[in-house]
């Protein structure tokens, strides 16, 4: 089962990473059989769309995943 995570929606990342670890560890007590992934998705900043509200860097990127 593959869970995206759609980073730079909130105001606070951390919070949305602890609520996203908490789901994955939920996912895991009641589905123990099955394989688990994730996959991190930022928006890119482009002319007309939408303004990410807070812009995750290189560095918070790698330190959420390798958590």
């Amino acid at each position: 089962m593959r869970l995206r995570i759609l980073i730079d929606l909130s105001n606070n990342w951390d919070v949305d990473y602890y609520i996203v670890v908490n789901h994955l560890l939920y996912m895991r007590y009641v589905y123990c059989q099955n394989r688990y992934s994730l996959s991190f998705l930022r928006l890119p900043p482009y002319t007309g769309g939408i303004i990410p509200v807070s812009l995750m860097d290189e560095a918070k990127l790698l330190k959420v995943m390798y958590a």
